[in-house]
């Protein structure tokens, strides 16, 4: 047959390959197949006879589709009978003509041994404006190996997704993307992503670019060896840059979904301003520092209630790196799993620098389910809620990161097994810039829930103010708002052991106390309120702090740490292990007595503030309780002379404790 014949013969048979809208693997009829040789290496260039021959205007649909069927073909030694019944196929390279935007009208079916490359600067393939109902532009569903894609640039066209590889239950094997990169994967479901993979192994995506899209790299169901290295995600993607999650399928329920030895490094991450519930709902801001208090629209009784809550279930800020398995959407009695051998290192993630409420982002490392975990040499900066927060974890390891002007903590730990926190940088974070958590002592480590056997040593916690920065005292007492504006440092404490009950990194009250934390020797500096803020007892801080003596002139929370500054190899410092407060019953009307709504619990040597006119405390000890018989009347040692104190005014009692170990 000559080169003319043979030309036609292959065109009149493209001509005659199934145009389903199911899109299954692409086969050639058997009439089609005239014992062409194809070597492993073979080249397929769509610049070239037979594929530019399918060619309409810039549509390569069909001539990428003959070109995967030509790779699949039987190899055949040249004089032999020898053939691979199967059609598995020998592969080749698939050459893309470089610098030259090319489109597609529907989704194309991957298969094995495939390498898409453009012939020399990057190739665009863009889904056409005339684009089939299917929402991706490459997938398979079938258990095929060795697929490589180079220098290509994906454009979805604010539409689809670009590649699609799902398992079946049976893995994809060796999966690289290089140097490509995936633009406009968004769609109404907020679900398109540059790359979406699942029950895949031996996967490495490196030095690829990714923007203005819902998802960047998407895993999900069991994955095994997965590398994503040294990639750009640009500030416009509005879900996860790189998110990965195992969530069982209820049909299948006793196959696994989580993924192991997972490499995430030395990725650059900026994540852009989302939608803002301030802005959309109008809620006024203070004239003065730009704040506002969330807790307006966080009631069903408001308004405004379903709009904040559509806005909860999708349209705030993402997290960088986000890895889960359940995210508590897992089907009652289906077994939840857990990631294994996960090392996140040398990443940047820089969020928008807005709170949360204000279209920042979330948590920028949200990292939970892992058994098996190093974070390492991360940056993390200018997130809308937390830097790093790890759950439901063990065997963690969290050293050498740069962590700072974060809104609430830097680094948060709940229900974390024997994490070891080390050497990490630990600065100006709780900045609280919408008022997000008010009423909770937030700043650079924070311990949860059940989070067991914590080493904490080698850490540089510090505050100091920077120009803009804004941050609020605590309210104390429901119903009244005692906040006014106050300037950095934004940080409360360095440390923070949390009990049960008081609000996590989430914003909802935690279950169970951590036990058995080691406070090592740490650095502590400019906090507002002090270096530790503890309230569990098994607690032990093992280095000499610093102080002079419990402090008698601040209103400190219950659980919080003074340090001992001066008597080293003494008392470590004061804690402060019961707090009571009420106000004046009536105004002060007999020298160095006090009548209180409720003195119940406060006990003669106890510290008592007395606020006053100004918004000054005046400072003083209880020396006797029970005055005449009253149990609301307290003798306390010295009257704040000269004011005039009428009922209603706020009273603070504390008691401390000397802390030796």
């Amino acid at each position: 047959m000559n080169y003319l014949h043979r030309l036609f013969f292959i065109v009149f048979c493209v001509c005659s390959l199934s145009a389903s809208n199911e899109k299954l693997q692409p086969t050639i009829p058997e009439d089609c197949i005239d014992n062409s040789i194809f070597a492993p290496e073979d080249i397929f260039d769509l610049q070239a006879s037979p594929y530019i021959d399918l060619v309409t205007g810039n549509d390569y649909t069909a001539a990428i589709e003959l070109a995967i069927a030509h790779a699949q073909l039987t190899t055949i030694a040249p004089n032999s009978a020898d053939a691979n019944p199967s059609g598995a196929g020998a592969g080749g390279i698939i050459l893309f003509p470089g610098n030259k935007t090319i489109e597609i009208t529907d989704a194309i079916a991957l298969n094995n041994n495939i390498t898409f490359r453009a012939s020399h600067s990057k190739t665009r393939i863009k889904a056409s404006d005339n684009y089939s109902t299917s929402n991706t532009m490459f997938f398979t569903t079938s258990s095929i190996a060795n697929i490589t894609f180079e220098n290509i640039i994906f454009d979805g066209n604010e539409e689809k997704t670009a590649i699609n590889m799902f398992g079946n239950n049976s893995a994809i094997d060796t999966i690289s993307f290089m140097n490509c990169e995936f633009q406009n994967m968004i769609n109404g479901g907020r679900s398109a992503a540059g790359i979406s993979l699942a029950n895949v192994s031996d996967v490495l995506i490196k030095g690829c670019t990714f923007k203005n899209s819902n998802f960047g790299i998407r895993l999900d169901k069991r994955n095994r060896r997965i590398k994503i290295e040294d990639n750009v995600f640009e500030n416009t993607l509005n879900k996860n840059p790189i998110r990965i999650q195992g969530i069982r399928d209820s049909l299948f329920p006793a196959i696994a979904a989580y993924s192991s030895d997972v490499w995430i490094t030395g990725n650059k991450i900026d994540v852009g301003r989302a939608d803002s519930i301030i802005e959309e709902l109008s809620i006024p801001r203070d004239p003065e520092t730009g704040a506002v208090d969330i807790s307006t629209v966080n009631s069903e009784d408001d308004p405004d209630y379903d709009t904040y809550q559509e806005w909860r279930d999708g349209r705030f800020g993402p997290s960088a790196i986000y890895l889960t398995c359940g995210e508590g959407n897992t089907p009652e009695g289906i077994p939840t799993d857990n990631h294994i051998n996960v090392i996140i290192e040398n990443n940047f993630a820089d969020g928008p620098d807005y709170g949360f409420f204000d279209g920042g982002s979330a948590d920028l490392y949200s990292i939970k389910d892992i058994i098996n975990l190093k974070v390492n040499n991360n940056t993390a900066r200018n997130s809308g809620d937390l830097g790093i927060s790890l759950e439901r974890s063990s065997n963690v390891i969290v050293s050498n990161n740069t962590v700072e002007r974060n809104n609430s903590s830097g680094i948060a730990f709940t229900d974390v097994k024997n994490p070891v926190i080390t050497n990490n940088i630990v600065a100006n974070n709780a900045l609280r810039r919408d008022f997000i958590y008010n009423n909770v002592p937030y700043g650079g480590i924070l311990l949860l829930g059940t989070t067991t056997n914590a080493l904490i040593e080698g850490n540089q916690l510090f505050c100091f103010s920077l120009p803009g920065d804004i941050s609020f005292p605590i309210t104390i007492t429901e119903g009244i708002d005692y906040t006014r504006a106050r300037t950095s440092p934004t940080s409360y404490y360095g440390i923070m052991i949390r009990k049960a009950g008081t609000e996590d990194d989430g914003g909802s009250p935690s279950v169970g106390n951590p036990f058995a934390t080691k406070i090592g020797i740490n650095n502590y500096s400019g906090h507002r309120w002090g270096a530790i803020f503890n309230e569990i007892p098994s607690t032990q801080i093992t280095e000499n702090l610093a102080a002079t003596s419990f402090p008698t002139d601040e209103d400190l929370p219950e659980g919080s740490w003074v340090q001992n500054s001066n008597l080293n190899n003494s008392a470590l410092g004061w804690g402060v292990i019961d707090r009571n407060q009420d106000k004046l019953a009536i105004g002060i009307t007999s020298e160095n007595t006090i009548t209180l709504e409720d003195a119940s619990g406060i006990q003669v040597q106890d510290i008592i503030g007395i606020e006053l006119p100004d918004f000054n405390v005046h400072w003083t000890t209880v020396s006797e309780i029970n005055v005449g018989g009253d149990p609301n009347a307290l003798k306390i040692a010295d009257d704040p002379t000269g004011d005039i104190l009428d009922a209603g005014a706020r009273v603070v009692a504390l008691r401390w404790k000397t802390v030796t170990q």
